[in-house]
């Protein structure tokens, strides 16, 4: 979770260079999306983006779609630390417009 002083850039360093043959080795198969929220969980953030910089806007948007059902049903006790961190990663490429895309408002909920 990101302190008062650590930026998102901070936040989201990549601290591994797992490639994707070695995550679907691992996962089998993977959907882009789920691709991108694997990267980020094992903090390859730089391959998480990458993936969200090749989408195109019809996929960004169901993306956040996806996320505020997510977050509008979110027990923090279904998912692991990595994994909200990964959630939170997208919903932080989303709502800056990582890939030229208009942002649109941070849907993540407020802690």
């Amino acid at each position: 979770m990101t302190s008062p002083n650590q930026s998102p850039q901070d936040e989201f360093k990549t601290m591994s260079n797992i490639t994707a043959d070695e995550v679907i080795e691992q996962h089998g198969f993977l959907l882009d999306g789920d691709l991108l929220l694997k990267f980020a969980e094992l903090k390859n953030f730089d391959a998480a983006r990458a993936i969200f910089n090749a989408w195109d806007e019809q996929t960004v948007f169901e993306m956040e779609n996806y996320l505020s059902t997510v977050f509008e049903d979110l027990h923090p006790l279904d998912y692991t630390q990595d994994q909200y961190t990964a959630l939170r990663f997208l919903d932080h490429l989303i709502s800056t417009g990582d890939n030229d895309i208009i942002p649109s408002q941070s849907i993540s909920p407020k802690r």
